[in-house]
């Protein structure tokens, strides 16, 4: 099973359904760029950069249907790290749509994320059984053997607020 990361690298996004009922189309706010993807590819969204900075993440979604949504960034551990960082605030409003996995205000391993503001309403659908709403940042490492992997991974504050919607 593979997945398909898309990095918004700081600009505001809308997600909504894509041309065809198997695709998603990710837009960039103010501008005539989008990018569609196959629901086969697992669309995995991050608001923030890989392994870099940006000053704010805005994600909007409506309609469409992606497998997680991170509103941070994807920082890996190195030998010389440089954190996925979101410095202002981070801006996820759902209104409608299907995550089938997981939403994850915070990043992905090394991330650090200021403010994080959530907004669950209409019909948005988070998740099946086992599916998470993750208000700080998602770290997962090797939980058996000697070699646990650790990364920094921070929210500073988070505001969550749910008026509707459906949820794992």
């Amino acid at each position: 099973l593979g997945y398909t990361f898309v990095y918004a690298n700081g600009n505001p996004i809308t997600i909504t359904e894509g041309s065809s009922d198997d695709k998603v189309k990710i837009s960039v706010d103010d501008s005539d760029e989008y990018l569609e993807i196959e629901l086969s590819k697992n669309p995995v969204i991050f608001g923030g950069s890989k392994n870099a900075e940006v000053s704010a993440s805005t994600i909007t979604m409506t309609s469409g249907k992606i497998n997680m949504l991170f509103g941070g960034g994807y920082g890996e551990k190195t030998d010389n790290p440089t954190p996925a960082k979101i410095a202002g605030k981070t801006t996820i409003k759902m209104s409608g749509g299907t995550i089938t996995n997981s939403l994850i205000g915070g990043g992905l391993y090394y991330s650090l994320s200021n403010a994080v503001d959530i907004n669950l309403s209409g019909t948005a659908s988070v998740g099946a059984k086992g599916s998470w709403i993750i208000c700080g940042g998602f770290e997962s490492g090797v939980t058996t053997g000697t070699n646990y992997t650790t990364f920094n991974n921070t929210v500073e504050s988070v505001t969550l607020a749910i008026d509707g919607g459906t949820y794992g």
